[in-house]
C-alpha cells in the first residue's frame, strides 16, 4: 500500500526489489504503462532478468 501522492516512478523499484528480496520470487515479465516509463525502472527489470517486449520500451524513456 502507498499513499495516493506516491508516483509510479518512485514506488516501482522498491516494490521490485522487495518482491525479490522478501519472497525470493523471480520477476519474469515487465508489462508497464506510461507511468513507469523511466530508465531506472527498465534497468531494475533488466537486473532481475525480466523479459520486456520491445514495443513497451518507448524511444523517449524519461530519466
Amino acid at each position: 500500500m502507498s499513499s495516493a501522492s506516491l508516483s509510479d516512478r518512485k514506488g516501482a523499484n522498491p516494490l521490485l526489489k522487495g518482491i525479490h528480496k522478501t519472497f525470493h520470487l523471480p520477476i519474469r515479465y515487465g508489462l508497464l504503462d506510461a507511468g513507469y516509463d523511466f530508465k531506472a525502472i527498465y534497468q531494475q527489470l533488466h537486473n532481475v532478468n525480466a523479459y520486456l517486449k520491445e514495443y513497451f520500451q518507448l524511444n523517449n524513456v524519461r530519466h
